[in-house]
């Protein structure tokens, strides 16, 4: 069991907390919503490939909006608000995370941050990598796929990573994120299970809309 795990994401001088739970089988997400892969997944000849959002059919059960307007997704239970000011280059920056603890082993996140205009974004893929590796080294976990794509017209990378067991288990966990650069708005949806792919991630993914950020 994964229960005792506390992810902690650092993307990019973000901060946010991600609680570990478990899961329900998840519906097949609708094509729209696929992060389209630019080129072939990175990962080591012994481990599982990226896998695709494609399989599976429908969306959660709980449909949320923002309150804010950023974004819309379906969440199996009703997911609940963490806000705190982070500071990124010594800016202080609202953070906002929308998440929901299904059971002990899964959680679902979606979460978002606002970067000012002088923070420079015009390199997305390092941005997306400074995310991924952030969200790793937190949980002393291991990266075992990442691909670089774009999600809604978006730049975005996919990563499962390997969750460490807690202490008196020799169960590992599992952590599938999505993040995505919006202009200057930074996307994070995170789900934990003890599947590779964690299984309600297709579905939170597919019902992500994206509905502004800053330029």
């Amino acid at each position: 069991m994964i229960a005792a795990v506390v992810v902690v994401l650092l993307v990019a001088g973000t901060t946010g907390v991600l609680l570990a739970g478990r899961h329900n089988p998840a519906p097949r997400p609708s094509p729209a919503a696929v992060h389209t892969p630019s080129s072939a997944p990175t990962s080591s000849p012994s481990q599982s490939p990226l896998p695709s959002d494609t399989p599976g059919s429908g969306l959660g059960t709980t449909p949320f909006s923002d309150p804010d307007g950023y974004f819309t997704a379906s969440y199996t239970t009703t997911p609940t608000k963490d806000a705190r000011s982070i500071t990124v280059q010594g800016r202080d920056i609202p953070y906002v995370q929308w998440g929901d603890q299904v059971d002990l082993t899964v959680a679902e996140i979606v979460a978002y941050a606002n970067y000012p205009p002088e923070v420079a974004t015009d390199t997305p893929n390092a941005v997306l990598q400074g995310s991924i590796q952030g969200i790793a080294t937190a949980i002393k976990g291991t990266i075992l796929t990442k691909s670089f794509g774009t999600f809604q017209g978006f730049t975005s990378a996919d990563a499962i990573i390997s969750v460490p067991p807690p202490a008196g288990s020799t169960s590992p966990g599992f952590l599938e994120a999505r993040v995505i650069l919006a202009g200057h708005t930074l996307f994070e949806l995170a789900v934990t299970g003890l599947e590779n792919p964690p299984t309600l991630f297709a579905a939170l993914a597919a019902s992500l809309t994206i509905l502004k950020h800053s330029p």
